[in-house]
């Protein structure tokens, strides 16, 4: 078979070789199409195509991966969609199913940042993006997960402090600052923000929330990738 007209999909789907991926402290196995998983994740691809034991022994080890996480980003890796499974034995309000959205939009940001994924990535925080439209602010460990598990200079850290600065109008109390339970690197953040955005000649400084797009990486930029909102459709993967 001629693999250079096919699409990842396909071209994934030919290589009928089969690799093992053991997630969690429980070691919940994972059987993937090789191609499929390497065509869409550069850290896979290194994994089982270069000369590292995993491509070696065909398998590889995430302990510290949440299983419920991987199977988002296998759902992603074969259908290039986001699913989300509801919490087992409970009916969400609204605000229940998008606080639980929220917090696996972010552990699959996280794994993706780290599994080097750049487009799942994006994908991920447009999906909060979406789901922040009706002037919500993330809970307080949304913003201590995402400032413990990412660099500085992600995205999602400048994500998260817009959506406070721009969103909070109640004034900070002196306990707030003395016994913070949000990091002091966002609130520091967050509060000159609000300083800024209260003087009227540094008004323009402070644009309200905007397009997800703005939130891309310089190296996204660079390569060209953008990512539709997961209630767009279906994004397409930059050549």
């Amino acid at each position: 078979m001629d693999t250079s007209i096919l699409t990842w999909h396909d071209r994934g789907m030919a290589d009928t070789e089969i690799v093992k991926i053991v997630v969690g402290p429980n070691a919940k196995v994972f059987n993937v199409h090789k191609g499929i998983i390497c065509a869409r994740s550069p850290y896979f691809r290194d994994a089982f195509e270069g000369n590292f034991r995993e491509a070696k022994e065909g398998a590889a080890m995430l302990s510290t991966v949440d299983p419920s996480v991987f199977g988002v980003f296998l759902d992603w890796v074969y259908y290039n969609r986001l699913q989300y499974r509801k919490e087992p034995g409970k009916v969400p309000t609204e605000i229940d199913h998008c606080e639980h959205a929220d917090a696996i939009d972010l552990e699959v940001y996280i794994f993706a940042d780290q599994h080097d994924t750049p487009l799942l990535r994006q994908l991920s925080l447009e999906s909060m993006h979406a789901r922040y439209s009706n002037g919500r602010v993330p809970r307080d460990s949304i913003v201590v997960r995402a400032f413990e598990g990412l660099p500085a200079s992600s995205p999602m850290w400048q994500f998260l402090i817009d959506l406070y600065g721009n969103r909070c109008t109640i004034p900070i109390q002196q306990e707030q600052i003395t016994e913070p339970t949000l990091p002091y690197d966002f609130m520091f953040r967050v509060m000159n923000m609000m300083f800024v955005k209260r003087a009227p000649v540094w008004k323009q400084l402070a644009p309200p929330i905007c397009d997800s797009d703005q939130y891309r990486t310089k190296k996204q930029i660079k390569m060209g990738i953008f990512a539709r909102s997961c209630y767009d459709g279906p994004s397409s993967e930059a050549d």
